[in-house]
C-alpha cells in the first residue's frame, strides 16, 4: 500500500500514488543563432547513416538527396 498525506496533514491510504506537489518545466526559451540553417538535401551521408564531409570522399557508395550515388 501507499500513503500520501492531504493538506490538513491526515494520512491516507491509496493503491494509487497520488501526486500533490509536482514540479515541470514551464518555459523553454530557445537561443537564436547566426548559422545558417541547413536542409537535409544538402547533407552527404554514408551507408552506416554517419554524415560525411561532401568535400573529403573517399571511395564508396554514399547516400544524397536520398539516393545513393558511387564515388570512384
Amino acid at each position: 500500500m501507499v500513503y500520501y498525506e492531504k493538506e490538513d496533514g491526515s494520512r491516507i491510504k491509496s493503491p494509487r500514488v497520488r501526486a500533490t506537489n509536482v514540479t515541470g518545466i514551464k518555459d523553454v526559451v530557445a537561443e537564436s543563432t547566426s548559422e545558417p540553417t541547413f536542409d537535409i538535401k544538402d547533407y552527404v551521408f554514408d551507408l552506416s547513416g554517419r554524415k560525411v564531409n561532401p568535400q573529403n570522399l573517399s571511395p564508396g557508395i554514399y547516400i544524397r538527396n536520398g539516393r545513393k550515388f558511387l564515388v570512384r
